[in-house]
């Protein structure tokens, strides 16, 4: 009988969180002592830690045994990729995801799993609260907000890195480009109903946050030219205002021109220059925009190898 139970898969990417995994061990054995009625399986993909990340992994792996999956990639893909990789080796009817290091707690799922149903196959665990610094702090607020007011108006305000979704979700991701593929922000588009829970994420008490700040704009837009065409319309609005402004300083230059023929203020190289150098800047910026699609849209076409595993152990 205790096959016919469903089998919860939770995927962790690693990178460099050696001081972090010893200490995940001991949560994930009281987290088994706390679920009933769900199998367990545990993923772990290092997405190329030059620590001794995978070291601990083994170790974690001693101990629990087949309910422990590893993956090590042969460089660092990034998280998005790490995680791809662990849902593809995923065998469970709900896979969730969690960080390795330890500040957002596994025991979340125990009530995370309490909220599937019929109709969720989609729960998303936000946090009540953060401790990243000033800094990354507020970049994570301006973030989110741009995130919730132009491109997905239900995406959780402080954020979600730690989900939970069916297998039916699970296929739905991996069918989907890579490019077009942002965690939570595939789910909330996918179209399938989703519950959300709330927890206090803890304070990191081993290493630091392995995101670098340019790491994450190049997440946030990634993210925006992914998931929407505000920024080609925005073009579009800016470049419709600066042809309207053009049209009337020339009819202004025309008019003052007519009515003082000997008033020359209006014909020097000065403001033939700065016309020029806004005009070129806005034309520059939006060819980079639009780059931004082309190169997205030629990366979808190729549908490049986005990982490439050194060595796993699932048995």
């Amino acid at each position: 009988m205790q096959n016919h139970r469903p089998l919860l898969s939770i995927v962790f990417p690693v990178y460099q969180n050696e001081k972090n995994l010893p200490h995940l061990l001991d949560e994930i054995i009281l987290f088994i002592s706390e679920i009933k009625g769900y199998r367990l399986e545990f993923i772990f993909v290092d997405d190329g830690s030059t620590d001794d990340s995978f070291n601990e992994m083994k170790a974690i792996k001693n101990n629990l045994g087949s309910k422990v999956k590893l993956i090590q990639l042969n460089k660092n893909y990034g998280q998005l990729s790490a995680l791809r990789c662990g849902w593809k080796f995923a065998s469970g009817d709900f896979i969730g995801v969690i960080s390795s290091d330890q500040q957002d707690p596994i025991i979340v799922f125990k009530k995370m799993i309490t909220l599937l149903d019929e109709n969720t196959e989609i729960v998303l665990a936000t946090r009540s609260n953060r401790d990243d610094g000033l800094i990354l702090n507020l970049f994570s607020r301006i973030n989110y907000f741009l995130i919730k007011k132009f491109i997905i108006k239900n995406y959780p305000s402080g954020g979600c890195d730690v989900y939970l979704f069916s297998n039916n979700v699970k296929k739905h991701l991996l069918n989907k480009d890579e490019r077009g593929n942002h965690g939570v922000a595939s789910l909330i588009n996918s179209g399938y109903d989703f519950k959300m829970v709330s927890y206090e994420r803890m304070k990191r008490k081993h290493g630091k946050n392995q995101t670098k700040f340019f790491k994450r704009i190049t997440i946030l837009i990634d993210t925006i030219v992914s998931n929407s065409y505000l920024p080609l319309r925005l073009i579009s609005f800016i470049g419709l205002l600066l042809g309207i402004f053009g049209i009337f300083f020339g009819l202004f230059v025309i008019i003052i021109r007519l009515k003082d023929l000997s008033n020359t203020a209006y014909m020097g190289w000065a403001s033939i220059i700065s016309l020029l150098s806004v005009f070129s800047g806005m034309i520059l910026f939006s060819l980079g925009i639009i780059g931004e699609y082309f190169w997205r849209m030629m990366e979808n076409i190729k549908k490049p190898m986005t990982y490439a595993i050194k060595q796993k152990k699932i048995d």
